[in-house]
């Protein structure tokens, strides 16, 4: 047992499960746990509280999933590294889904939305060009030119690679899987993760372009910097994965034989890409409360709203985290659980969009290095 088996599935656990807990802080004051409420009912007892049991659901989820990791690393360590996470994330539904549920039902029974104006607001017209994101590609290109250099360096170095070459690391840190030498087992790495950044910048351009859901309670302003923030975000994630490879590589051809470069590069990946997500998350926050200050007159003292509220429409989602609406044009949404947007699978492009990633991903592990090999 090495102390990697410890750390990486501790570390990732408590990255999992801030991220959890800070859901509801980040997520619009109308929709507490995924559940679409009038601004009058914000701070109804039974909101507050539902979140408070959602948060103490997290909490008790994630001791739960600790113990059982401190468990599982002496006898079972692979076990120790996916079994408590598939649990504490299983145990964080549960919470959710009955908390949310509480909401739901209170709403219900006291018809909450009745005689309350609402309004879905939309920039699928004309008007939602002006409001129109930048890509930052300025991430990408950094992005390829480091994988271009590593790649030159593996060009170098190609005659020099053992055969058969190693292309997988154990959990302490020893080779245990090897290939024969080949531009494929080289670099296919990097291959790949000219793919990712490829695929990533493509999705981060169709997103900017394809006009998103605005909703009540948000002023173009205010969605229009978040996109922004949603843009930096996917710029610098496939900055950082492509880092991750290019480390990978140089790793392989380098120092195989080193065990805690691979230890280090295996608890940085998931560290550096939920900061990100928490720096994204922060921003967003405070984009958040900076506009809603400035528009203090939404919610005057008397506690009436003097713009309307979203519709409910807590049928179309599922869950709460799923969004299906036949009847819907839009192809993106704005997320009621979470940050950024999701995709309507009552569209016809929403199901493909949501496949593509799985697709890639299956392929990258059925036929990247160290994959399946077939004959």
């Amino acid at each position: 047992m090495t102390w990697f088996v410890i750390a990486f599935p501790l570390v990732t656990l408590a990255c999992v499960a801030l991220l959890l807990l800070l859901m509801p802080s980040i997520t619009r004051q109308t929709l507490p746990l995924g559940v679409s409420i009038p601004q009058e009912r914000v701070g109804e007892t039974v909101v507050t509280a539902s979140v408070r049991r959602y948060r103490a659901g997290v909490l008790g989820s994630f001791v739960t999933a600790v113990i059982l990791t401190l468990l599982l690393v002496s006898t079972a360590p692979v076990a120790a590294v996916i079994v408590p996470l598939f649990v504490f994330l299983l145990l964080s539904f549960g919470a959710y889904w009955l908390c949310r549920a509480r909401i739901q039902r209170a709403k219900r029974d006291h018809n909450w939305y009745q005689d309350v104006p609402v309004r879905l607001s939309s920039t699928l017209t004309a008007t939602g060009a002006a409001q129109r994101v930048s890509t930052p590609i300025g991430w990408y290109i950094a992005g390829v030119v480091i994988l271009a250099a590593v790649a030159a360096v593996g060009v170098g170095r190609y005659d020099a690679l053992p055969s058969p070459l190693p292309i997988h690391w154990n959990s302490a840190g020893v080779a245990d899987g090897f290939a024969t030498k080949s531009v494929w087992s080289v670099f296919g790495t990097l291959l790949i993760g000219i793919g990712m950044l490829s695929f990533l910048y493509l999705f981060a351009r169709l997103t900017s372009r394809i006009p998103m859901r605005r909703v009540a309670d948000y002023t173009v302003e205010q969605q229009t910097s978040i996109q922004q923030l949603m843009q930096s975000m996917i710029g610098q994630i496939a900055f950082v994965l492509a880092l991750i490879l290019s480390a990978i590589s140089l790793h392989g051809w380098l120092a195989p034989e080193a065990t805690g470069w691979a230890v280090a590069i295996s608890i940085l990946t998931p560290v550096l890409i939920f900061a990100l997500i928490g720096v994204f998350v922060v921003r967003q926050r405070r984009v958040v409360l900076q506009v809603s200050v400035t528009a203090a007159g939404m919610v005057p003292q008397s506690g009436t709203p003097t713009r309307a509220d979203s519709p409910d429409d807590d049928r179309y989602w599922k869950a709460g985290a799923f969004y299906l609406n036949r009847d819907d044009p839009a192809l993106w949404v704005p997320k009621r659980f979470g940050v950024g947007w999701t995709v309507n699978l009552g569209h016809p492009a929403g199901i493909a969009i949501l496949a593509i990633p799985v697709l890639i991903v299956v392929g990258v592990l059925m036929f990247g290095p160290g994959g399946v090999r077939l004959g």
